[in-house]
């Protein structure tokens, strides 16, 4: 299933909460939605990189030799990226704390409304961008399997969905 097919149903559930619950549901609401929305953010984003470094493992072996450290450098650093995830969880955490503070001491209708679209609209641009990798792995990742095909005369594999 693409997730980005879920991303209407997640706009459009955000935008009926803020439509009909009241401001204080909102304000309750809030610091656990924009952390769980970073956490889920960061780990689709280490999702993307776990298929890059898939896609790398598998198309390591059939490289030249003049191509390998290229490649184990790509793999190198996504390994570093790997700690990308723990800082998203410490700003998940820093997030929901710092909007409970706010939202507590706050008293204008505008901070809830903010602390709740920037962590929604940075998952919906992780998924985007996420898909749009993924994508582009599944085409060069097919097309490297049409090539080994025709040069080897071994049947093509089916690109798994």
């Amino acid at each position: 299933m693409q997730i980005t097919r879920l991303l209407p149903v997640l706009l459009g559930l955000s935008i009926a909460l803020w439509a009909f619950a009241p401001l204080q549901v909102m304000r309750v609401l809030t610091p656990y939605v924009g952390a769980a929305a970073l956490v889920c953010a960061g780990l689709y984003l280490f999702r993307v990189l776990a298929r890059i470094g898939h896609f790398s493992n598998e198309h390591l072996s059939a490289l030249p030799d003049s191509a390998r450290p290229a490649l184990l450098r790509l793999k190198r650093s996504l390994y570093k990226m790997a700690y990308v995830l723990i800082g998203v969880l410490i700003m998940a955490g820093g997030y929901f704390y710092l909007s409970a503070t706010v939202l507590r001491e706050a008293h204008s209708l505008t901070e809830p409304g903010l602390l709740w679209t920037l962590p929604i609209g940075g998952l919906v641009l992780s998924i985007f961008f996420g898909e749009a990798v993924t994508r582009l792995i599944e085409v060069v990742e097919e097309a490297m399997e049409q090539i080994a095909a025709e040069t080897d005369g071994a049947p093509r594999r089916e690109a798994s969905e």
